[in-house]
């Protein structure tokens, strides 16, 4: 509880505030205790040439340290910290490569197993080679129907126009394949493949889904 300030000390209350300030209690605080005014707390301190006490500052946050030789510790533990951490990293990908090379490695040591309907090399000069033809048809847009007017006359398309279109889309093939490839081919939408000791190919045909839904 702070005492009510009195006009005077006496002997032994001042000597009393001159210890407090000697102390290094601040003026306030010596004021406080005695009950009196500061003013005098301040006055008796000039007599003594007793400086005023400080309040201790507070950290900043930049301070890391005591000394520029603290702050530079802290700066090289940081940078130790980011290039273990790169390190760490780096060991990871090479642990990567190494499983790669070690994969290709078992690949390339282990014998070779082509499977059976693969076309077999029998050695000689040939002229021909069997084939696959392979075709797919897809975006036909059936059922959909287009006027001339609105291509400026240039053309129409109906079912009946896809039909045709059809048709000679699969004669086309048939001849190509018949007429102008080597072997015997015979029209059959299954899986490549060859038939007995006779060169000869299969026609296999993909159909979209675009076929059936335009």
């Amino acid at each position: 509880m702070t005492k009510p300030h009195r006009p005077h000390l006496s002997d032994t209350e001042m000597a009393r505030l001159d210890a407090l300030l000697r102390s290094g209690v601040t003026q306030s605080e010596a004021a406080r205790q005695m009950g009196c005014n500061r003013k005098t707390a301040a006055r008796r301190a000039r007599l003594m040439q007793v400086p005023a006490a400080q309040k201790p500052e507070p950290a900043g946050a930049f301070r890391l340290g005591g000394s520029p030789a603290d702050r530079r510790i802290v700066a090289l533990e940081d940078e130790v910290k980011r290039l273990r951490r790169e390190l760490r990293e780096a060991h990871r990908d090479g642990l990567d490569e190494e499983s790669v090379r070690e994969i290709l490695g078992r690949m390339a040591d282990s014998p070779e197993e082509p499977p059976d309907w693969l076309v077999r090399d029998r050695g000689g000069k040939r002229t021909r080679a069997a084939e696959v033809p392979v075709t797919i048809w897809s975006d036909w847009h059936l059922g959909e129907s287009v006027s001339p007017a609105e291509t400026f006359g240039l053309g129409g398309y109906d079912l009946s126009i896809a039909e045709a279109r059809v048709r000679r889309l699969v004669e086309a093939i048939i001849d190509l394949c018949r007429n102008h490839g080597p072997g015997t081919t015979s029209m059959c939408p299954a899986p490549p493949g060859t038939t007995g000791g006779r060169r000869s190919s299969r026609s296999s045909s993909a159909m979209s889904s675009k076929i059936m839904t335009g």
